[in-house]
Parts: structure tokens; C-alpha cells; sequence
């Protein structure tokens, strides 16, 4: 049986980045490199400006864990390491997130289903009139809810599986605002 203990869950992300990153070159320290490539950009477009951009050194980091995507499942993945690294590590674990967007989340559609628990467990401290750390205009209790299967103009409803029931326990969040 496999002990979940920070160190084991650090071990196993290790393993994961280095075996399946094809763009991660492993440091002598245990630690990543990354920087950004160029090579597919056509220059004779660009502007003097844009070239002397491309000319600067490249930005480089040393994390232990990159989580790529600033959505929910790696904000939740970032901090979830983070309260273990400080509960049980050494609390110097260095987790980056990377997201594409201007902003983290920023590629999150509108309307996703939230259930508390989860919060609850990411934030056991955050009090809340909701029950979740997040304002109350951004997140609104599922009321009524409907299953249907739509074909051409026909929309015929089907019996929702308990596990798909939010009506009065999940909320519908805006995650992108």
C-alpha cells in the first residue's frame, strides 16, 4: 500500500513532469528550466522593436512543480501542494502556474458547477454566507435543472443520474470574472 505523504505526492509529480515533458530540461539541483521558444515565428514580419524583443535573454525559472493551466484543476492543484508542502514539508516547495490568458482562469467559461465541498476543503478556514470563498454575486445556488437529449428541433428529457443532481447543494459560478 502507497503512503500519501507530501514527500511521495512531490515524488510522483517529479517523475510525471520528467517523463512525459518533452520541453523540461533537468538541472543538476532537482529543478526545472524553462523558457520560451521562437523559432516558429516568421521575423521578416516583424518590427525592429519586436525583433530586439526576441533578441533579449530568455526568461528562465527554477520551480519544483509547473502546473500548466490556471483554471480551476491547477489553481486547485497549486494550492492543495502548497497546504501539504507547509503542513508536512518543508514549506519551501516552489509551485508555479502557467497560463496562457492575460489572466489566471481567464480561458474558464461562464456556468460551471461548483460543489462547496471541494472549497471547503481547499479553504477549511474561509467563512463565508455561502459556504464557499467566493462573493455572492458570483455564485448562485442551482434551483431547477433539466436533463434533455436534443436532436434536430426535438429536445426529449431524461431521468437525471443522482450523481448529476445540483438542485440546492452546487452552485453555478462565473470563474472567468
Amino acid at each position: 500500500m502507497i503512503k500519501f505523504t507530501n514527500e511521495n505526492l512531490i515524488r510522483g509529480i517529479r517523475m510525471t513532469i520528467s517523463a512525459k515533458s518533452r520541453h523540461l530540461a533537468l538541472g543538476t539541483d532537482m529543478t526545472r528550466k524553462f523558457s520560451l521558444s521562437c523559432r516558429f515565428l516568421n521575423k521578416a514580419n516583424l518590427t525592429e522593436e519586436e525583433k530586439e524583443l526576441l533578441n533579449e535573454p530568455r526568461a528562465r525559472d527554477y520551480v519544483d512543480v509547473c502546473i500548466v493551466g490556471g483554471g480551476p484543476a491547477g489553481l486547485a492543484t497549486a494550492i492543495k501542494l502548497k497546504q501539504l508542502d507547509n503542513s508536512s514539508g518543508t514549506g519551501q516547495l516552489r509551485v508555479v502556474v502557467l497560463e496562457k490568458s492575460s489572466v489566471l482562469g481567464g480561458q474558464t467559461v461562464s456556468g460551471a458547477i461548483l460543489e462547496p465541498g471541494v472549497w471547503k476543503e481547499l479553504f477549511p478556514d474561509e467563512k463565508s454566507d455561502i459556504g464557499i470563498p467566493l462573493p455572492k454575486e458570483l455564485a448562485t445556488l442551482v434551483t431547477k435543472e433539466h436533463l434533455k437529449f436534443l436532436k434536430g428541433k426535438w429536445a426529449i428529457s431524461v431521468p437525471e443520474p443522482s450523481q448529476m443532481i445540483n438542485k440546492g447543494r452546487n452552485y453555478i459560478v462565473s470563474l472567468n470574472q
